[in-house]
């Protein structure tokens, strides 16, 4: 506590969050001290975590590094200071480039009961600020605030503990939706499912539902559209741009239906990440507004996901290396 008191007396305020989590608390603490949990929500919403390092006792060094999407890594250094499981965990990290420090941070993280779930506060206070950083610093609490959108999905996640199972997290007051699943089969091949029209064609949307690819370019610029219908004859007409085409780790695209949601574009992002047995998929789907998020969510977007995430895992037990039948 005394090092703790030390270096928060030379800190500046910074950022403070707080968010209930459906996971019950000794998980939680595990979350933040293992890295094998690090690894998978230790980021902001556009990055992965292709490293990690935790040794929780006092004293014990810390390296979490960051990958962001046109693949620089920033590496994240720092020092445990104060560990106290499951309730409290304080450690410091720091950010340079070429060897000079930038940044270096303070994190007080706090975990409380709330019943089964686990309120966990996390203040985040500035220890030294280069000059050069401010714009870093500026980013700072919509940063935080998305890796913890990342550790909402991560921890509902390892409390259910079935990687087949769809995941889904509708952070409080944000504009987006998290979805996750895994499947059993190489990066690769869950890959050309979504980039191989045929592919697409054959898993997209609910199982009673047929679809006809219209048009489908995927590289960045390009473009897509898809004709739905269900039983009853009913017509869906959906369509996009893709944004960023990055293969086989990432797939930015715009998603629009036809009608009065015209002009209400989604954008949604698809990280396809290498896990012991296959595949980690982690889908944002960003919104213009809370209410749109909202809307989305009611129209049954689970049920329809957790459908064709279903119909891709039957497909992709078809395919060979290849992606052909």
């Amino acid at each position: 506590m005394e090092a703790t008191q030390r270096i928060a007396e030379a800190a500046q305020p910074g950022v403070l969050v707080s968010r209930v989590f459906d996971a019950p608390r000794d998980l939680m603490f595990r979350i933040w001290t293992e890295p094998k949990h690090l690894l998978r929500w230790w980021a902001p919403h556009d990055f992965t975590v292709p490293d990690a390092v935790f040794d929780a006792r006092p004293g014990g060094r810390l390296r979490i590094d960051f990958r962001a999407p046109g693949g620089f890594v920033f590496a994240n250094h720092g020092k445990v200071v104060e560990v106290a499981p499951p309730e409290r965990l304080v450690f410091t990290t720091e950010y340079r480039e070429g060897g000079k420090l930038l940044v270096e941070s303070l994190f007080t993280v706090t975990f409380a009961e709330e019943g089964e779930r686990t309120r966990v506060a996390i203040k985040a206070d500035v220890i030294f600020a280069d000059p050069a950083a401010a714009e870093s610093l500026a980013g700072m609490e919509e940063g935080l605030t998305q890796q913890i959108d990342k550790l909402e999905l991560h921890a509902a996640a390892a409390a259910r503990n079935d990687p087949g199972a769809l995941i889904l997290a509708l952070p409080k007051g944000r504009p987006v939706i998290l979805m996750r699943r895994s499947f059993a089969a190489p990066r690769a091949l869950v890959w050309s499912c979504f980039t191989r029209p045929e592919h697409l064609a054959a898993w997209w949307g609910p199982r009673d539902h047929k679809n006809t690819i219209t048009a489908f370019d995927p590289r960045a610029g390009g473009q897509y559209r898809v004709e739905q219908s269900d039983p009853q004859g009913n017509r869906y007409i959906f369509f996009g741009d893709y944004l960023e085409f990055v293969a086989p780790e990432r797939l930015v695209n715009t998603f629009a239906m036809e009608g009065p949601y015209r002009d209400k574009r989604i954008v949604n992002t698809q990280i396809f990440e290498e896990i012991e047995g296959g595949t980690q998929l982690t889908a944002v789907s960003r919104f213009d507004s809370v209410a749109e998020r909202d809307g989305m969510a009611a129209s049954g977007m689970e049920w329809g996901a957790r459908q064709s995430y279903e119909r891709l895992e039957e497909l992709l037990a078809t395919l060979d290396q290849g992606g052909n039948s």
